[in-house]
């Protein structure tokens, strides 16, 4: 802002000295004009002298050298008064080039300093529009992903908590549906089961939001999938809080990758997803010391697997064995 004032003070003090700088060169133009004229006059006058000598007396003779003498004097000073006259406007004339030019660089930067500050004004209305944009999103991302994590989680627990989410997508829990309610404090299956429905309103959101953009675009490639990776889900869930997870979990995405261990994969785990499962693996360590021997097993299917064996090859080493596919 102070550049512009500068610059544009700049440019009122050159308007100013362009008008000054005319009006003395119209003034010097004038003088030429009329030292010119004098100067014609005075060869005239001289002429008329030298015409008067040649039929003069010697006294009159003598007044009108006397006279001639004053004239020439009088056409010497006006030549130099031209001289000087259009030296001074050769310098004007160079000077006014020099402003000119100056004037024209002031404008240009004001030019430019006016098409920056119009685009900061665009940058600064789409900024806003697209923080609108995020903000209406945001909400109406928040209110459809509370109303699915509702209804999972009483999906999952059957019970009557009600859970919130804050505008940084914090869950929190409580007693019930009124305003004033207090604070919930969970167990852990609870808690899990919580996270789980999270996660599941999450997939649930972007599934729609993909079929809604295939339908739009007129699409006909396959559907996304979004697989989702669980480490021990079941490890403090009771019998039922377990079972309703169990049946959940399909629900949840297209590709579910599992990790639990033998006190996790029970029959009634096994009994809902073994049907359903695509590939299963063991992650089986081949020890040579005896003291990492473990009589710990795992049964898939009708078979049961070791976690600790021998190794044939003198290593320890920990292997990921295929030991089922659907």
């Amino acid at each position: 802002e102070e550049r512009v004032m500068r610059m544009q003070g700049s440019l009122s003090q050159l308007k100013t000295s362009e008008a000054d700088f005319f009006n003395a060169l119209d003034e010097k133009q004038r003088d030429r004009k009329r030292l010119i004229k004098d100067r014609t006059n005075t060869i005239t006058l001289l002429s008329e002298i030298s015409t008067k000598l040649q039929n003069s007396t010697e006294e009159e003779i003598k007044k009108l050298e006397e006279k001639r003498e004053k004239e020439r004097e009088k056409r010497s000073d006006a030549k130099a008064a031209i001289k000087h006259a259009d030296q001074q406007t050769r310098t004007f004339a160079i000077e006014f080039a020099k402003n000119q030019l100056l004037l024209d660089n002031y404008a240009a930067k004001d030019k430019a300093s006016k098409l920056a500050k119009k685009k900061q004004r665009i940058a600064t209305l789409s900024l806003q529009m697209i923080q609108n944009l995020y903000d209406r999103t945001d909400k109406q991302v928040r209110k459809e992903l509370l109303e699915k994590i509702t209804a999972h989680f009483a999906e999952l627990t059957a019970s009557r908590y009600r859970p919130t989410l804050t505008e940084n997508y914090e869950l929190k829990i409580y007693f019930s549906e009124h305003d004033d309610a207090m604070p919930a404090a969970l167990a852990g299956g609870q808690t899990q089961a919580l996270a789980f429905a999270f996660i599941g309103g999450i997939m649930e959101i972007q599934k729609e939001r993909h079929k809604k953009e295939q339908d739009t675009l007129a699409l006909q490639d396959e559907e996304a999938e979004y697989p989702v990776v669980m480490d021990s889900p079941f490890g403090t869930m009771g019998g039922d809080y377990r079972r309703n997870l169990v049946e959940f979990i399909p629900e949840v995405a297209d590709q579910v990758i599992l990790f639990v261990r033998d006190d996790q994969w029970d029959d009634q785990v096994a009994d809902i997803l073994l049907p359903i499962t695509g590939k299963t693996y063991l992650l089986q360590f081949h020890s040579i010391n005896k003291q990492h021997r473990s009589d710990k097993t795992i049964t898939f299917g009708e078979r049961e697997y070791s976690y600790v064996v021998d190794s044939q090859t003198g290593h320890e080493h920990s292997e990921i064995k295929a030991i089922g596919n659907v």
